[in-house]
């Protein structure tokens, strides 16, 4: 079954935290022209905001210095669709950054932002970037200082967790679907969470199910054949232990990095297994279509 990702309540099955998110403080529908000012900081300064439909451009003033952006969002089709203006600050360093949207998918679902980050000592907006930074349906946790992000493909949701480290964003964690290969349907998808380390590196990761409710619940499965063990996600790690037809095992995860969804031939997948003669035991399954 399938768990939608919500932007208000991020599910990440047994690597859930208590998250208190929001939405952006200042928001700007650019459905039609707007001049607004907004707080740069809560210890002062403002920023004024001057949005053209018929030029396509915002301007951005900030002390003394005005900087223009192209609304790329706007066009000639007179769809409503056409995003925000977010006031937000962004990267959790004490001042507001600006939020343009630079594309609409799936029916107005989707809404991407580039960000504009205040920078204190240029006193001007720069552009945020980051590797694999991409802020869609923004929602913000200032306490535990995470951007979140969602979007929607199909008939599923894929979220990602942004943390920052000198103002810079990196992948803290990312929300993504799997199929089960041999135990399940081709169109039977299971969440799968994982969280990486400032340098990249995978250090934790779940799948789970859920239940009719939508609740999420382990990933048990009934073994459709015999099957050998492995100690590791490798072939030469294959052990003389082995499950059978007809036993349970619990899906604890799928070795690799979740990069998109792809359709797969082969996967190593982490299992727990309740032996009568050795107890419980964690292992590796090598499954192939």
């Amino acid at each position: 079954m399938i768990s939608r990702f919500l932007g208000a309540v991020a599910v990440f099955g047994v690597l859930s935290l208590a998250i208190a998110q929001r939405d952006a403080k200042h928001s700007y529908s650019l459905t039609k022209d707007f001049k607004v000012s907004a707080p740069l900081s809560s210890r002062g300064g403002t920023i004024l905001l001057n949005a053209s439909r018929a030029s396509k451009k915002l301007e951005v003033q900030i002390g003394v210095k005005t900087q223009t952006f192209a609304l790329e969002t706007i066009d000639d089709s007179g769809s409503p669709a056409q995003g925000d203006v977010l006031v937000e600050d962004f990267d959790f360093d004490g001042f507001n950054d600006v939020g343009l949207p630079s594309g609409i998918g799936y029916g107005g679902v989707n809404n991407f932002y580039d960000v504009w980050r205040y920078e204190p000592r240029q006193k001007q907006l720069v552009k945020l970037e980051g590797k694999d930074f991409q802020v869609s349906n923004p929602m913000f946790d200032p306490k535990n200082k995470i951007l979140f992000g969602n979007s929607r493909s199909g008939p599923f949701w894929y979220g990602f967790a942004y943390k920052f480290s000198d103002n810079k964003p990196w992948l803290y964690r990312s929300s993504n679907y799997r199929n089960l290969l041999v135990f399940d349907k081709t169109d039977s998808y299971l969440e799968q969470t994982q969280i990486f380390n400032k340098a990249g590196d995978l250090i934790q990761s779940s799948l789970n199910d859920t239940d009719k409710d939508g609740n999420s619940i382990p990933v048990k499965r009934t073994v459709p054949a015999k099957m050998f063990l492995y100690s590791s996600p490798k072939e030469s790690a294959k052990t003389t232990n082995y499950i059978i037809r007809g036993d349970t095992v619990l899906v604890l995860e799928i070795a690799g990095k979740i990069e998109t969804v792809t359709i797969e031939t082969e996967q190593w997948v982490k299992i727990a297994y309740q032996s009568q003669k050795l107890g419980r035991m964690v292992r590796w399954l090598r499954l192939k279509q």
